[in-house]
């Protein structure tokens, strides 16, 4: 008998560009299961953690008077590495946690 090893961890590797510049870029190597992904519950996990990463990612390392000068661009940076993430990961139960979270 012959058995399969299923993948037990897949990557999504990001390149985008943050808010403290429009030029720079930066990526994550981030890890999840696509057992874990494949529940409501795993995918709301995952998607919390992607979303703590790319959050600190997207966000500059300066004052906060200065943090909230560049709201805008911060949540932009956000939106759009998570929306990244999101396509790559390809997943519907991401896909869903996606849409009820950011329409």
């Amino acid at each position: 008998m012959k058995s399969t090893l299923l993948p037990l961890i897949a990557f999504v590797g990001l390149a985008i560009a943050p808010a403290a510049s429009a030029s720079d870029k930066f990526e994550i190597d981030f890890e999840y299961s696509p057992v874990e992904v494949s529940t409501e519950y795993g995918a709301k996990q995952v998607y919390a953690e992607l979303e703590a990463e790319i959050t600190k990612q997207c966000t500059p390392n300066v004052r906060p008077i200065e943090r909230l000068r560049r709201d805008r661009e911060i949540r932009a940076c956000i939106d759009e590495a998570i929306g990244t993430a999101v396509a790559q990961i390809n997943q519907p139960e991401v896909s869903k946690v996606h849409k009820a979270k950011r329409g």
